[in-house]
């Protein structure tokens, strides 16, 4: 299953200037990385749409809002608010779910013998908490240190 890479980089670190230097570089500075489930990230997409990022390398462009779902976003302290209370809330949310949690994905087109559906993704309750735990560390070492959080999407 696709998921989505989130990395924590301190706050002095700096990443080289060509793209693909630029990814690889993100990774080799990252002192934290977490990995998310795509289909997680696609239920919480409405929500994390709120948050104010950026799209690097290309930091020159005004601020965006939510995650680039194919490519990179910044996560800096201008975000960080946002997006903290964003995923607090949903682990309030999961903390009260069934232990095994069914949340409504991708709608999916039926042929001439099937029908047309919303895909049903099953997930445990403690793995959702876990990822969400993980992001939210980020989130305070970010918050703490002034990192920055770069996610790759899918």
């Amino acid at each position: 299953m696709p998921s989505h890479d989130f990395y924590l980089v301190p706050k002095v670190a700096v990443p080289k200037t060509s793209i693909v230097g630029f990814m690889d570089s993100i990774k080799e500075l990252a002192i934290g990385h977490i990995e998310v489930d795509d289909a997680l990230i696609l239920y919480m997409s409405d929500t994390l749409n709120w948050v104010p990022t950026k799209n690097p390398p290309f930091i020159n462009r005004p601020i965006e809002m939510g995650l680039d779902y194919y490519g990179m976003t910044k996560i800096d302290e201008n975000s960080v608010d946002t997006l903290k209370n964003i995923l607090n809330g949903w682990r309030v949310i999961f903390a009260i779910a069934p232990k095994n949690i069914t949340l409504t994905g991708m709608y999916i087109e039926g042929d001439e013998e099937e029908e047309s559906e919303y895909e049903k993704n099953i997930f445990d309750q403690v793995e959702i908490l876990k990822q969400l735990d993980a992001l939210i560390a980020l989130v305070v070492e970010v918050e703490k240190h002034g990192h920055t959080i770069y996610h790759m999407g899918i």
